[in-house]
């Protein structure tokens, strides 16, 4: 800074009036990384050596019951898998059952049991049925005249008559099960499962250059290393850059 003197005689305006001159700085800002919020969201943590595992739980269905069919992800570190709210409870939702013959009875046998009363309801092609006190009648008989079939409740056993339903069309039955009797034929099973994943790390070189009078001036008139500066300026840009590409 230079100050032009107005006046050589006024006082106060000579260089002597003013003292010594300090020298002042502002922080230098050298490089601007975004702020991310990966470490707020995840536990981050760093590799003792080139190569590791990340072991974890996974929970699967150990029973196949309704839509859930065993080994279907309930849950794991990476996100909530197939939600099935039926699953451990008493509601069996579309079991499927094997085609109708071309000729005789259906018969086939409900998975899970005791089924409750008055909860069978069998679909297969345009034809409904539903069960009262035992037998099966077409749902359009709401008067409940003509047994189609039955169902046995206590093992499951459902009969159709020949003819009731369409040759080699698949059946479907939702029904309701006693989940409170002990002992079940069944009960929905919730399996833990360890898991890892394997984790190779890959070397990254990047160079950083400076002058010597650079680095002079920057620890002798702004009081900080040039040379620590850049490496954790470096260290920071990677950082962003495997964060983004991840």
């Amino acid at each position: 800074m230079f100050m032009n003197e107005a006046f050589d005689n006024s006082v106060g305006t000579q260089k002597s009036d003013m003292g010594m001159f300090k020298k002042f700085t502002l922080n230098l800002t050298t490089v601007a990384l975004p702020n991310l919020i990966a470490y707020d969201l995840v536990i981050v943590s760093p590799m003792s050596s080139i190569s590791g595992y990340i072991t974890y739980i996974e929970y699967v269905t150990g029973s196949n019951k309704g839509a859930a069919k065993q080994g279907d992800v309930l849950n794991s570190p990476f996100g909530l898998g197939a939600v099935d709210k039926d699953y451990t409870s008493a509601t069996i939702l579309t079991e499927a059952k094997v085609a109708v013959p071309s000729s005789g009875d259906y018969t086939a046998t409900l998975n899970w049991r005791p089924v409750v009363a008055g909860t069978v309801d069998l679909i297969s092609d345009a034809v409904e049925l539903v069960d009262h006190e035992g037998e099966l009648f077409a749902k359009a008989d709401t008067t409940f005249t003509t047994a189609v079939g039955t169902v046995a409740y206590d093992t499951g056993v459902i009969v159709v008559d020949s003819g009731t339903l369409t040759a080699t069309k698949a059946v479907s039955v939702n029904y309701a099960y006693d989940n409170v009797v002990v002992p079940q034929n069944d009960i929905p099973l919730v399996n833990a499962q360890m898991k890892s994943i394997a984790l190779i790390a890959k070397a990254r070189r990047i160079a950083v250059y400076y002058s010597q009078i650079a680095a002079f001036q920057a620890k002798t008139d702004y009081g900080f290393d040039l040379g620590d500066q850049l490496a954790e300026k470096a260290v920071g840009q990677l950082s962003y850059r495997q964060l983004l590409v991840a």
